[in-house]
C-alpha cells in the first residue's frame, strides 16, 4: 500500500474514532493488508479507553501444517512356533542413521517374554530379507506383526506375566495397544479332512515339528509310566510290553488334549502350515491345516493321530530294560525321532525358539 493511500485510511480511522464508529474501525482491523490493521487495532484500543464496547479482532487461523509422511512401512520377519507355542518376531523401524530392529520372543500363551533392541543399516536389513526366504522363517506385514504384538500383551495382561525390559517403550513406538478379544476361531472342518488327518503323526518328522515335545511335567510322568512297563515285575513279551506303552501314551495324551488345549495346537499348527506351504510341502500344510480345524472344532469317535504321535515319538526312544548282567543297549532311533536340536540365538544374543 502506498503511503498516501495509508494516509488516507488513518484519515478514516481518526475520523471513526471521532465519530464512536465501532463498525467501520472493526472491519479495517481485519484487513489483510499488516500495515491496514495494526492501525486499525490502535484505533480500537482508543475506543475501548474512551469506554466504548469494541471486539478485539480474530486473527485468521494459521495455515493447517503440512500432514506428517507416513512412517515407513518395512517388512517383518517371524520364525514357526515350537512346541510350547514360542515365536521369534523381529520387527524394523526407520530411525535417525539407520533402523532399529526389536527382536521379540512372543508365547501364545503367556505373551512377550523377550525383547531386544539394535541398530542395523537399511542394506544390512535388506540382506536379513533376502537371506529369510531360504529359511524356515516367514516376511510378515508390518501391520500383522503388530497385531500378533497387540495378541502377546493380550495374553500378558491376561496371566500377569510382566513385560521384559524396553517391550513397553517398542509398543508405544510402535503404537500398539493390547487386543480387546480372543483371535477369531480357526475354520470349520471340510470335506476331506478326516482322510487326510490319518497322517497327521507323520507332521512329526518334518523339522518345524521334531522337536514339539509335552510340557516338562508330562514328560516327567511319561518317564515314570514307561518305566513302569519296562521295569515291572510281570514277565512280559514284547508285544505285550509294546501293548501296554501304547495304552499308556495314548492314555496320557488323551487327557492332556483337553478342548482348551486342543484348540491351543490348532493354533500352532494352522500357523506352521504357512511354512509348510511356502517352502513347496503343499501335501504336509493340507495335512496341518486339516488336522487344526479338526482339532479346533473337534471329531468323533477317531482320536487324533497327531496327539498321540507327540507322546509316542518319545517312547520310540526310551531304552529297553537290561537283562541280569548285561547293559541296556538304547535300540537304534528310527528315521525323523526326536534330536536335541543345536542352541540358536539371534544377533541380540535370544536364544531362537
Amino acid at each position: 500500500m502506498s503511503t498516501q493511500s495509508l494516509a488516507e485510511i488513518l484519515a478514516v480511522l481518526d475520523a471513526a474514532v471521532a465519530s464512536r464508529d465501532v463498525a467501520r474501525v472493526e472491519a479495517l482491523a481485519a484487513s489483510p493488508d499488516r500495515a491496514v490493521a495494526k492501525a486499525a487495532r490502535r484505533a480500537l484500543y482508543q475506543l475501548r479507553s474512551a469506554g466504548v464496547a469494541a471486539r478485539a479482532p480474530v486473527p485468521e487461523p494459521p495455515p493447517p501444517a503440512p500432514e506428517p509422511d507416513a512412517p515407513l512401512s518395512l517388512p517383518s520377519l517371524r520364525s514357526p512356533p515350537d512346541g510350547t507355542g514360542e515365536f521369534l518376531l523381529m520387527v524394523a523401524r526407520p530411525v535417525k542413521g539407520g533402523l532399529a530392529v526389536h527382536e521379540v520372543v512372543v508365547s501364545d500363551e503367556l505373551g512377550l517374554l523377550a525383547h531386544v533392541e539394535l541398530e542395523t543399516s537399511r542394506g544390512a536389513w535388506r540382506r536379513s530379507l533376502r537371506e529369510a526366504r531360504g529359511k524356515p522363517v516367514e516376511e510378515i506385514s508390518l501391520e500383522d506383526a503388530r497385531a500378533l504384538l497387540a495378541e502377546g500383551v493380550r495374553c500378558n495382561l491376561a496371566t500377569r506375566t510382566p513385560l521384559p525390559q524396553g517391550a513397553e517403550a517398542m509398543l508405544r513406538r510402535l503404537a500398539v495397544e493390547p487386543a480387546a478379544s480372543l483371535p477369531p476361531p480357526l475354520p470349520p472342518p471340510e470335506d476331506g479332512d478326516a482322510a487326510l488327518a490319518l497322517e497327521a503323526a507323520d507332521l512329526h518328522h518334518e523339522p518345524e515339528l521334531r522337536s514339539w515335545l509335552p510340557p516338562e511335567p508330562e514328560l516327567r510322568v511319561l518317564a515314570a509310566r514307561v518305566n513302569e512297563v519296562q521295569a515291572g515285575v510281570l514277565a512280559l513279551s514284547e508285544q505285550q510290553r509294546a501293548e501296554q506303552l501304547t495304552e499308556r501314551v495314548r492314555a496320557m495324551a488323551e487327557a492332556f488334549f483337553t478342548e482348551e488345549r486342543s484348540r491351543l495346537y490348532a493354533r500352532r499348527l494352522w500357523v506352521t502350515a504357512d511354512f509348510f506351504q511356502r517352502s513347496g510341502r503343499t501335501h504336509a500344510a493340507q495335512v496341518a491345516r486339516a488336522e487344526a480345524r479338526l482339532l479346533s472344532h473337534g471329531r468323533s469317535g477317531v482320536f487324533s493321530r497327531f496327539a498321540e504321535a507327540l507322546y509316542g515319538k518319545l517312547v520310540q526312544l526310551a531304552p529297553a530294560p537290561a537283562a541280569a548282567g548285561t547293559a541296556a543297549t538304547p535300540p537304534v532311533a528310527p528315521a525323523g525321532a526326536v534330536k536335541a536340536p543345536a542352541e540358536r540365538r539371534t544377533p541380540g544374543g535370544l536364544i531362537l525358539p
